[in-house]
């Protein structure tokens, strides 16, 4: 085995002056090596069983949430040839936004306080956040961060997104340094982002009856609204319970999946072998993410490869066959499985190891990952807190959950039977 690299030989952020945080020195024990082929060829698999949907809510435009499905979309066929920059210059820039748990907390508690969840879940998290896992032994290029927590018996896990503070000097030094710039989107990228909402939009109707546009049209792109499922499934022994928008439905929605819901992807069109490798391995993500929710159906929408960005073609997939394409890219669905399955009882050992005299309940935990290296799980000291909390002081927390569902639960809890 190859050795471990220093932490400080990867790239992080510097703390904000007057804040610190302890990161353990790297060792083989606290690292969690990623192995595709080992993985692939773990039987049984850790199979998925269907997610069973136990709630939806909508954003609104604004992005208000509301407990409806007033932001649902149905499905039609898009036009060929449709102008993927149409509208571009009027789409507003929007900062990154700290994607909290709140609102899938607040779903799941309202289903659970109506009986709609049968069983105490393992992992509650958001569906993205469970694609990043379980695509993270082919992931070469990003790397990620998580924070967690442990609450009665329960690990939640959001998005670190946007507030990395790591200090690979902590060891060395304790000088203020200044904060390095989070990478930015350019503008290339932000408009290739642009192509997919627009055929989003040229997919989608309010109404199942409702025809599609016909003729030139721009795209009305509002990404502030979105339709989410909150589902209940196994991985293997763990429950998870997971939310994630859906983009669309195919015909009628009777308050539950019935194996129409459809998800719409972008790519290049595909003219070369090359062009084909690339779209075999983003089909990864496409699998994942829709496999997590239990949707059956991707639609992909083929673009022109350079701009002006127009719709050349488009192709269905049925979500259970994208493994198929794995195969080529040298994916494996299987391993997938088998590493997710891994990666959370090692999250919750972790957990359990870094605070092995104090009860779990409240304590924070970075989860990181860093291609060709591994994932690493370690309790974040107090000053750290703060870097967590902070992002948004309109709302009261422990840790990063909000306190009115930390309060519910505690109710829940003495209100057990002893």
């Amino acid at each position: 085995m190859s050795a471990i690299p220093p932490f400080a030989s990867f790239p992080v952020l510097p703390l904000p002056p007057g804040l610190h945080e302890n990161i353990p020195e790297v060792n083989a024990k606290m690292v969690f090596r990623r192995d595709p082929a080992a993985y692939a060829a773990i039987k049984p698999v850790a199979a998925l069983t269907v997610p069973d949907q136990i709630a939806t809510f909508s954003y609104d435009e604004n992005h208000v949430l509301r407990h409806d499905d007033s932001s649902l979309r149905y499905f039609v066929d898009p036009p060929v040839g449709a102008n993927l920059d149409a509208g571009y210059e009027n789409w507003p820039r929007r900062d990154d936004e700290h994607y909290r748990l709140d609102a899938l907390l607040e779903t799941y508690a309202r289903a659970v306080d109506s009986g709609k969840v049968k069983e105490k879940p393992n992992v509650v998290t958001w569906r993205g956040m469970m694609t990043k896992i379980m695509t993270a032994q082919y992931e070469d290029r990003d790397e990620w961060e998580m924070n967690a927590m442990i609450l009665d018996g329960t690990l939640y896990l959001e998005d670190n997104k946007g507030v990395t503070y790591l200090n690979p000097h902590t060891l060395k030094s304790r000088e203020p340094l200044e904060l390095t710039p989070k990478r930015t989107v350019t503008e290339p990228q932000r408009k290739l982002m642009y192509t997919g909402y627009a055929f989003e939009s040229y997919c989608t109707v309010d109404h199942p009856s409702q025809e599609p546009i016909v003729g030139s049209h721009e795209p009305d792109v509002n990404t502030n609204m979105q339709w989410c499922s909150v589902v209940q499934t196994n991985l293997g022994p763990w429950n998870l319970v997971l939310g994630g928008e859906v983009d669309c439905v195919r015909g009628r929605y009777t308050g539950k999946n019935d194996g129409n819901y459809v998800e719409l992807k972008t790519s290049a069109v595909v003219r070369s072998d090359r062009d084909g490798k690339n779209f075999e391995r983003s089909a990864l993500k496409y699998w994942a993410q829709s496999y997590l929710l239990g949707i059956p159906e991707v639609v992909v929408g083929f673009r022109s490869p350079q701009e002006p960005y127009h719709l050349e073609a488009t192709q269905t997939f049925e979500t259970f066959q994208l493994p198929r394409l794995g195969l080529k890219a040298g994916w494996s669905a299987s391993a997938c499985l088998n590493w997710t399955n891994a990666v959370i009882e090692y999250i919750h050992q972790r957990c359990k190891a870094e605070s092995p005299r104090d009860p779990l309940d409240g304590k924070l935990f970075r989860v990181m990952y860093r291609p060709r290296f591994g994932l690493q799980v370690w309790v974040l000291g107090l000053p750290s807190i703060p870097s967590i909390q902070d992002v948004d002081p309109g709302v009261q927390r422990i840790g990063f959950l909000p306190k009115q569902y930390w309060d519910w639960m505690q109710n829940r809890m003495n209100a057990r039977p002893v």
